[in-house]
């Protein structure tokens, strides 16, 4: 609708609203008392009969009677829902010229109309919440109609309406204003529909469109948070498949109002027609996540001065689409932020477009995507940062890093799988002051030029690595064919901490070039005039360069050439890589601290400079490397030559060998060095598997001079690995496994005790002994762990009540463990203590039962590799603890039985914590704790048999046992010195199957004598193991 429209919309409507309140003696007033019933047409229900629609119906109660209309017409001039309810259904509809609920200060009305063709038509507007509470529910297919909609119109007024399911709806032929005065919330839902002219939400207004079908339409401008008093709030949520459509979207339209928009989930979407302005004069937030979409012409974020904007594209299927330019801080602050695989589209980007405005935008994660079909601008008159970082990428055409004099622009791309790509020329600097900062493995690509401070007065600044001054990082790469210095202050900076970082793309014109940090190889011709100042690091030239090179800190090298050298204190020259020449046309400088690194080997080669000109020496030590082989009695090499003449002596000669002494001689234009033979000597995390890492961590973090760190960096990575398992530490770990697997026993010699009851319900005396061999395989990180387990426990159990019995339980048991993979070994001594109970009456079986074991210990570990050898021993405490069950149904063939069985038990061991002695190798643990649950389903099955003058019974079990949870145990250790690490086990048995088969023999004088193989088998290790029962009553 135009704005003359809307103007002549508004005259007539106040016309007729003036013409109602002018002239009110000529309707007559009806209130409903709800006296015979709730329906509407009954006229014992009104004060002055069923109302016409002359009348003004005032609704102010709900009792006796509610009112209702259904399957018919009422009709009403102005209706007014003040503490009353009225429901329209069946097909029923209303007709009024103006509708309110919640009518006067106070009161709360609530109106619903519910099922298809049931309506409300005002030819008026509908003001829900007047000066009170009002609700409004459109449901089933119901329909609602006015002119102007009011939500919380007026100061302290509330206005809630809810459009649920398909069909239903609310229309607005003019606008629809939520929580302008007071407080005012939409919900459509399932499916409901709103339409309407322009839309606001502000004051205290929220909406929120939910479900596959539901929609929200506005002709015109839809604002998100304004208010006539300036402090106002709008919040607008769009998700599970909803959608909003409109003309322009605002969000945070007055100045100190905020506005919040939140886009969730796949198929829910905001379309704007016309432009989206985030902070328009206020503050503005739009959130699209979990699939959700947005769309628009224009877009802003941060539209006026003052304004702050913020927009967060989140997760994969996130969609941010502008059909034009996108502006991140048009001439406010704005802020944009692509993460998680979100992805934002324009025709141009600008960040920070107008003077004063400033912009920013980070793109981050693999799958998040910033495409812009034009240019885009970081800085365009204003300030704009750009950061794309952890796999983020970022496309255009031509790029503009500070664009406008007066602009600065910053773009940082940071960590592989970061990209930006710049289909054309790329500007840093154009006539502003751009700064592009290449690091961590990101990389720039670019297939036009890349041009640095293109015109007078700009300034730009290339960063391979941080920026100058700035602790070194990573770098990354720029793939562009050249760079090319212009008219403006102009310059390189390479400050990174990669050793053969290799600069492809030629560099021409007057910039300079600073090396800070890290090792920058130069491989062609770099044909810039400025000057190359080296303050650090190194700078290999194996190329051409023209400019002069002034070395104050760092290294020089290579076999290229060089325009001119000036080596300052604390400079190096170190020509080749290895032996080589380095070519100077020009003149070379030595002063005071300077040094001059030679290498050199024993069959007369060495290193070279080359000079063209002069060779000035002020001072400076030369250092000389001498390679490994058999050198003569004496050598001499040319280190220096200048055609135009040497000037001037170093300071002095050292050489890095015992065996050799250095001297130099000064011949014409040479530096001579005499190498004469006289009496004649690091670390890295090699680690593959998670323990080999764990403890390559922990010894990265020990103290420089720990013997091991020594020892181990002069290693091959395989021997650094080796001794790595070795140092874990891993023992510890698959003890806990042990202790774990082995609380079956105590767990089987109460179950076998309970099943081997005597019907006589006299008190019985038991022992139980047993043993077990068993080997758990390597996962792939810790290693095959081997045990050997024996004990016995001894018990007694009597009646305590029909079919109960209650016993105690005491045991003593060894294991003996053993990591041949790891040179380690261990034993532990048990003692448990416990407590049973059974049941069984007419088949049914119950078992149950505590038991608590105190562990003893002591581990032994050998560490062995070239150079470095230690034992370590350690003593130490754990305890585990354990409850258990199991219930059964007994079913008896002649002189067979068997049993269906579920048994569950619940473990937890825990380990104080401890110190290894030894050497360097010892390892301090923490205490720690762990559990597992245990759950068995199996069946078992039993069979007299006559022995003539005893009997006997044979017996067998199977089941299936499943462990929940993690099955991995863990410890955490560390170095004397060091950090915490953790380090894992073998892990026990996620699932096994579980074998029992034995016999039984009655003996005389009440005695019985059992024995039985038991086994735990599955996919990653056994259990073998036999047991023995002997049990008499007093």
């Amino acid at each position: 609708m135009s704005q003359a429209e809307r103007s002549l919309r508004f005259l007539l409507r106040s016309t007729a609203l003036v013409g109602i309140a002018v002239f009110p003696s000529m309707a007559t007033a009806a209130d409903w008392t709800g006296a015979a019933s709730s329906d509407w047409f009954t006229a014992g229900n009104w004060s002055t009969g069923v109302p016409t629609g002359a009348d003004i119906v005032n609704i102010n109660t709900a009792t006796p009677n509610a009112a209702v209309v259904g399957a018919a017409a009422a009709q009403a001039n102005s209706l007014r829902i003040g503490d009353g309810t009225l429901t329209i259904q069946s097909g029923g509809g209303v007709s009024s010229v103006i509708g309110y609920i919640g009518y006067g200060s106070g009161t709360t009305g609530t109106v619903t109309v519910t099922g298809a063709g049931s309506s409300w038509a005002n030819s008026g507007d509908l003001d829900v919440g007047e000066q009170g509470t009002g609700t409004l529910t459109i449901l089933n297919g119901g329909k609602v109609s006015n002119s102007d909609g009011y939500l919380g119109r007026i100061g302290g007024s509330t206005g809630i309406a809810t459009v649920d399911g398909a069909g239903s709806s609310w229309i607005n032929s003019g606008d629809l204003d939520i929580g302008r005065g007071g407080s005012g919330t939409l919900t459509i839902q399932n499916g409901g529909m709103v339409s309407n002219d322009y839309a606001t939400i502000g004051g205290a207004g929220t909406v929120t469109v939910t479900g596959a079908g539901s929609s929200w339409t506005s002709d015109g401008l839809l604002t998100v948070g304004r208010d006539h008093a300036g402090t106002g709030t709008g919040t607008l949520t769009i998700q599970n498949g909803g959608a909003v459509s409109n003309d322009t979207g605002r969000i945070g339209r007055d100045s100190g109002t905020t506005g919040t928009v939140t886009v969730d989930g796949a198929g829910s979407s905001w379309t704007n027609s016309g432009t989206l302005e985030v902070g328009y004069d206020a503050t503005g937030t739009l959130t699209i996540q979990n699939g959700g979409a947005v769309s628009n012409a224009i877009g802003h974020i941060g539209y006026e001065a003052d304004s702050t904007g913020t927009v967060t594209v989140d997760g994969a299927g996130s969609s941010w689409t502008n059909g034009g330019g996108l502006h991140v801080g048009n001439s406010g602050t704005g802020e944009l932020t692509i993460r998680k695989g979100g992805t934002v589209s324009d025709s141009s980007g600008y960040i920070g477009y107008n003077s004063g405005s400033t912009g920013t935008v980070t793109v981050t994660d693999a799958g998040s995507s910033w495409a812009s079909s034009s240019h885009l601008f970081a800085g365009y008159a204003g300030t704009g940062t750009l950061t794309i970082e952890s796999g983020g990428v970022v496309r255009n055409l031509g790029g503009y890093i500070g664009f406008q004099s007066g602009s600065t622009g910053t773009v940082t791309v940071s960590g592989a799988g970061s990209r930006w790509h710049n289909a054309a020329d790329l500007y840093i600097g154009n006539s502003g002051s751009g700064t592009l900062t290449i690091q961590n493995g990101g990389t720039v690509k670019v297939v036009g030029a890349v041009i640095v401070a293109l015109n007078a007065g700009s300034t730009g600044v290339l960063n391979i690595g941080a920026a100058s001054g700035q602790a070194a990082v990573a770098p990354g790469t720029l793939d562009a064919l050249g760079v090319t210095f212009a008219s403006g202050t102009d310059r390189i900076v390479f400050n990174h901490t990669a050793s053969d970082y290799t600069f492809a793309p030629g560099i021409s014109g007057a910039g300079s070039v600073t090396v800070e940090a890290g090792t920058t190889i130069f491989t062609n011709v770099k044909s810039y005039s400025g000057p190359t100042t080296i303050n650090g690091g190194k700078l290999v030239v194996d190329g051409l360069i023209a400019s002069s090179t002034t070395i104050n800190g760092g290294t020089l090298a290579g076999t290229g050439s060089v325009g001119s050298v000036t080596v300052n204190s604390g400079g190096v020259v170190a020509p080749g890589n290895s032996i080589g020449t380095l070519h100077v046309p020009g003149n070379t400088t030595f002063n005071v601290g300077s040094n001059y690194e030679v290498e050199l080997n024993a069959a007369g080669a060495s290193d070279l400079i080359d000079a063209v000109g002069t060779a000035t020496i002020s001072g400076g030590t030369v250092q000389a490397i001498a390679a490994p082989g058999q050198y003569a009695a004496s050598t001499q090499y040319t280190i220096l030559t200048a055609a135009g003449g040497v000037n001037g002596t170093f300071t002095g000669v050292t050489v890095n060998s015992a065996f050799l002494a250095a001297s130099l001689d000064y011949v014409g234009d040479d530096v001579l060095l005499s190498l004469d033979r006289i009496n004649a000597a690091m670390f890295n995390n090699a680690g593959e598997t998670p323990n080999q890492q764990a403890a390559g961590a922990g010894l990265d973090s020990v103290a420089v001079g720990n013997t091991i760190a020594e020892k181990l960096a002069l290693q091959s990575d395989s021997a650094k690995r080796a001794a790595l398992d070795q140092l874990s530490g891993e023992l510890h770990a698959s003890i806990k496994t042990a202790g774990l697997e082995d609380s079956r026993f105590v767990r089987e010699a109460i179950t076998d005790r309970l099943l081997a009851l005597p019907a006589a319900d006299a008190p019985n005396f038991w022992i139980h002994g047993f043993g077990a061999v068993g080997t758990i395989d390597s996962d792939g990180n810790a290693a095959e762990f081997g045990r050997t387990t024996g004990g016995l426990f001894v018990g007694a159990d009597g009646v305590i009540a029909d079919g109960w019995r209650l016993g105690l339980l005491g045991g003593y048991s060894i294991g003996n463990h053993d990591v041949p993979g790891r040179g380690s070994s261990a034993s532990a001594e048990s003692y448990d203590a416990a407590i049973y109970t059974g049941f069984e009456a007419g088949g049914l079986g119950f078992k149950l039962g505590a038991d608590y074991a105190v562990h003893s210990i002591v581990t032994d570990r050998t560490i062995a590799f070239t150079g470095f050898s230690d034992e370590d021993v350690a003593a130490y405490a754990s305890r585990t603890a354990q409850v258990f069950g199991e219930i059964g149904y007994k079913f008896e063939a002649g002189p067979a039985w068997f049993e269906p069985y579920a048994a569950a038990a619940y473990v937890s061991h825990s380990t104080d914590g401890f110190s290894e002695a030894g050497g360097a190798s010892a390892l301090t643990a923490e205490a720690d704790a762990l559990a597992a649950t245990f759950t068995t389903l199996g069946f078992r099955a039993a069979t007299s048999v006559d022995l003539g003058e005893a009997t006997g019974t044979l017996r067998g079990s199977l089941g299936w046992r499943h462990a929940l949870g993690d099955t991995t145990p863990t410890s955490t250790v560390a170095f004397s010195g060091g950090e915490l690490f953790t380090v894992a086990g073998v892990p026990w048995a996620a699932d096994a199957a579980v074998v029992d088969l034995g016999f039984d023999i009655a003996l005389p004088g009440g005695a019985t004598f059992g024995a039985s193989y038991s086994g735990v088998i599955s996919e990653g290790g056994y259990d073998y193991g036999a047991k023995a029962e002997l049990a008499w009553q007093f």
